[in-house]
């Protein structure tokens, strides 16, 4: 008889490890006991040997959504007076930080039989859970995941649902979840509680109400999605006149009345994250007209919880489900934050969400899936992280905030919020940074080099009170470091920097760079020539700002058929402005698919962050015959830079458009000369590899394409996988590019 002692680590809680290690001691006559600390798992197994080598091996083919980063095993003295296998009680007083739990999981099979089934005691319950699936990050704010330490605390189990809890044949055998209707949260809607307020709530949106409904990571708002009243109602209270709202479906088959869904998405949708996945719409769905006005692709998501299913299932159609925030606020975690959101009534629990995580989001491609939004269904779930280097938090830039946390081999990540332009918004970003914090320490803070972004001015702040070095890494350098670090590499390599805004080395405006990377060394080797931006931020609102300016520089004047919100003497104000020496430049590419994508007949005004492209990308996708392309010479600057010059392109556009071409093919046509670019500057640098970074490469036609194309010019291709090529993924990046700078300097 030997003992061995096994401390795994990892993602190992929450996900029903213990029970697993239970049953699979008694299938190998074993005895022992496992028990969760702070982060690790503990198991000891005594028996045969050969039994014990056994389970050990048995452990990585557990059907748990399980992850093991480590396994320390180590031999212990036998225990002859041992009868029985137990899961011994958490240490008292422990606790670490809740971003080493698991994601939040949509509800399993098994529990979704046991809530259609009359007969069964959860029958139509919307807190039904295992350990398979249910809440977990989003009501824990420490592990290890007991029911004491998270929002089920409140709630002790009738005697059923202990029994069940306490019985190792049971499957909800020690299920931190396991409650019932006469134990667990309870709904309310009005005056109404229990399985009434869901009845009442499905009344109200049968008859075209607009709810609150407390979700998984926060409030939501919800509504018919066939209601073009009720979904306009939305798009005013969330004060969101343009942008895209996600639909709920109670199942696949849902799904595809509204969308083509082929085998990658079903995959993707009925994920354990049920996250948000963007998909081709089909014509006939019957949808309000308001629910995604003139995109390309609807955003579709199965039930994240119990309750989205009862819900989905009892309207029998398409719900509209969106975040319960206006733009730039941080999403309400309490009734008493709604407001006016509260809209026609509030569908409410008793059990607490402590951390506001908005769904994921996703985008299939040839190229497997895109990640958009990593959020609800994937966090806090680390990722890899080259193993040399201090401890380092990065704390990300503007939009698309999301702050990351290098430690060892791997990379923690907080919850992404739109903006912090709120105080709200502002406290959940600080709340997210101190769960990262609490992981590990961190030896030095990275933040964006612009000193005016709030979360630059938040990262002096912490750092100058923590005594730590602040590293200021240049936004398109963090781009290319995020993607890079996902596959491993150092370089030597090409990165394909493109997006909106970043600051750069000199104070100038960057956004359409190529940088070459080797080791620390980040060199800027191309860019787009300098384009104006009269009235400066405001032309990121204003797509005709940019594509007048255009023009003006050519010489050109606007082709019939654009859009305009201005008169003659405004028109005239606008080209003067871009006239003057002192109208700001930048070398942005996300600007110049505005301006391209006004020149094609695209909106003058932008209500969202890149609307303009996306439009230009779904226009494209309308194109039925051939594309004209144009040249995007390659020439230095005064300085020996690789300027892109655009002007041929812009030149031959407007030519294009005067003589009446088709929109959708001057669209095709632009994205197909960037595809040339990109292996032009491949082949110029003799890149062996190419990195594609960037929000610009959230375009699946884009990124697709030049991939392709790099690849049949014998040139490797990286590209974001697990973290979003936009913002999103930034923090990652400055933390990588921290790490090589200390590791530079000694």
């Amino acid at each position: 008889m030997i003992r061995r002692r096994l401390a795994l680590g990892g993602e190992v809680q929450g996900v029903g490890l213990r029970p697993a290690l239970s049953r699979l001691a008694r299938a190998h006559g074993l005895t022992g006991r496992v028990t969760n600390q702070a982060e690790d798992v503990i198991v000891e197994l005594q028996g045969p040997p050969e039994a014990v080598a056994a389970a050990q091996h048995a452990l990585a083919a557990l059907p748990l959504p399980l992850r093991i980063d480590r396994m320390h095993s180590e031999a212990l003295p036998p225990q002859p007076a041992e009868r029985a296998f137990e899961i011994g009680a958490s240490p008292a007083g422990q606790g670490a930080s809740a971003g080493l739990l698991p994601p939040d999981l949509a509800p399993c099979e098994p529990c979704r039989e046991e809530l259609a089934d009359p007969k069964n005691r959860r029958y139509r319950y919307p807190f039904i859970a295992c350990c398979q699936c249910g809440p977990r990050a989003s009501i824990a704010l420490t592990a290890p995941f007991d029911r004491e330490r998270c929002a089920q605390a409140p709630f002790p189990r009738c005697a059923a649902c202990e029994a069940e809890f306490s019985d190792p044949a049971d499957r909800r055998f020690h299920a931190q979840l396991t409650a019932c209707a006469d134990c667990g949260p309870r709904l309310r809607f009005g005056d109404q509680q229990g399985e009434a307020a869901l009845d009442a709530a499905l009344l109200a949106l049968q008859s075209g109400a607009v709810l609150a409904l407390k979700g998984v990571g926060g409030f939501q708002l919800i509504c018919d999605a066939q209601r073009p009243e009720a979904v306009d109602r939305v798009r005013v209270l969330k004060a969101r006149p343009h942008k895209p709202l996600a639909l709920l479906v109670a199942d696949l088959a849902g799904a595809e009345a509204l969308a083509a869904v082929d085998r990658q998405a079903a995959a993707l949708l009925t994920g354990p994250g049920a996250p948000i996945v963007l998909l081709p719409p089909r014509a006939d769905s019957g949808l309000a007209a308001g629910v995604a006005p003139g995109a390309q692709e609807l955003g579709l998501m199965l039930p994240a919880s119990p309750l989205h299913l009862l819900l989905a299932q009892g309207m029998g159609g398409p719900l509209l489900c969106t975040s319960a925030n206006r733009s730039g606020q941080g999403m309400a975690l309490l009734a008493t934050e709604l407001g006016p959101l509260a809209a026609d009534g509030v569908l409410d629990h008793d059990r607490a969400v402590l951390r506001a995580l908005d769904d994921g989001l996703l985008r299939p491609s040839q190229r497997g899936p895109m990640v958009l939004r990593r959020a609800r269904g994937s966090l806090p779930r680390s990722l890899s992280a080259p193993t040399d280097g201090p401890t380092v938090l990065g704390w990300g830039a503007q939009l698309k905030l999301a702050p990351a946390l290098c430690v060892g081999g791997r990379a923690h990540l907080g919850a992404p919020a739109e903006s912090i332009d709120d105080l709200s918004a502002e406290a959940r970003f600080l709340a997210e940074v101190e769960g990262l914090w609490s992981i590990a320490a961190p030896a030095a803070l990275a933040c964006d080099l612009h000193p005016d972004l709030p979360s630059t001015r938040l990262a002096e702040a912490r750092a100058a009170a923590a005594g730590l070095p602040l590293i200021r890494v240049q936004h398109h350098e963090a781009h290319a470091r995020a993607v890079i670090g996902e596959h491993g590499s150092e370089g030597p390599l090409l990165a394909l920097t493109w997006d909106g805004y970043g600051l750069g080395l000199h104070g100038e405006a960057w956004g359409g760079e190529a940088l070459w990377l080797a080791g620390p060394t980040c060199q800027r080797v191309a860019s787009l020539r300098p384009l104006p931006l009269p009235g400066g931020d405001a032309a990121a609102r204003e797509p005709e700002r940019v594509g007048r300016a255009l023009l003006q520089q050519l010489g050109l004047a606007a082709p019939p058929g654009v859009q305009t919100g201005r008169d003659a003497p405004g028109i005239a104000a606008l080209l003067a402005l871009a006239a003057r020496p002192s109208c700001p430049q930048t070398s942005s590419m996300g600007r110049l698919f505005d301006g391209v994508g006004w020149l094609c007949g695209g909106p003058a005004t932008l209500s969202y962050e890149g609307q303009g492209a996306q439009a230009l990308e779904a226009l494209a996708a309308r194109a039925t015959g051939p594309a004209p392309t144009w040249a995007l010479p390659l020439v230095p600057d005064a300085t020996g830079l690789l300027r892109v010059d655009w002007g041929p392109l812009v030149a031959g556009l407007r030519e294009a458009r005067a003589r009446g071409a088709d929109p959708a093919s001057l669209a095709l046509g632009f994205h197909r000369s960037l595809v040339a670019l990109a292996a032009a500057l491949a082949d110029h640098h003799q890149a062996g590899t190419v990195a594609l970074a960037g929000g610009c490469f959230q375009n699946r036609r884009l990124l697709e394409e030049i991939s392709s194309a790099l690849e049949a010019g014998g040139h490797r291709v990286l590209v974001a996988r697990d973290l979003p090529p936009n913002d999103g993924g930034l923090a990652y990046g400055q933390c990588l590019a921290a790490r090589q700078r200390l590791h530079s300097e000694g």
